[in-house]
């Protein structure tokens, strides 16, 4: 991811400069504004990077939280999964049914498939709320989550707060 957010931001730098030069020769007011959303561009791509970083997967309470970053997050009582089953590659330009949460960048290669029992509410972006039947995500240690899950599914609750 990080060399996502860094080959992006040298893009959109590149392309601010040359359109503030060409909307200059236009207008001064709206080279500026240009300017500042491609600033505010590159502001929001590191806080996605710093936010992915520190809001990991998390298994508290017997509930899973799956997030994104701060674009988007899903709770799941962990009583409520069906299956965990090794995710597919996805390829570039492919829909994502609707009924599937997709944790993680279509760069990357997925690695978890969680298939519920029952539909759960997926916070997005901008408040958008959906309801989801599968979860693809991606995580570090991909054995240790899924012992954790079997863990906390074979003796139900958990007190005990533990991050992935």
């Amino acid at each position: 991811m990080k060399t996502f957010i860094i080959v992006f931001a040298i893009l959109i730098s590149g392309e601010g400069v040359l359109f503030h030069y060409l909307l200059q020769k236009w207008n001064d007011v709206i080279a500026w504004v240009f300017t500042l959303l491609n600033v505010y561009g590159i502001l929001y791509l590191i806080g996605f990077y710093k936010s992915t970083k520190h809001l990991p997967h998390m298994i508290t309470q017997g509930k899973m939280i799956i997030r994104l970053g701060f674009q988007s997050s899903i709770t799941l009582d962990i009583a409520n999964i069906e299956q965990i089953n090794r995710a597919k590659e996805i390829e570039l330009g492919m829909k994502i049914p609707k009924s599937t949460y997709y944790s993680l960048l279509k760069l990357d290669s997925p690695h978890l498939e969680i298939v519920l029992k029952e539909p759960v509410e997926m916070r997005g972006s901008y408040g958008i709320k959906k309801m989801v039947d599968k979860v693809v995500f991606r995580v570090d240690d991909r054995d240790g989550i899924l012992e954790e899950i079997n863990l906390v599914k074979s003796i139900g609750y958990n007190s005990q707060s533990n991050q992935r």
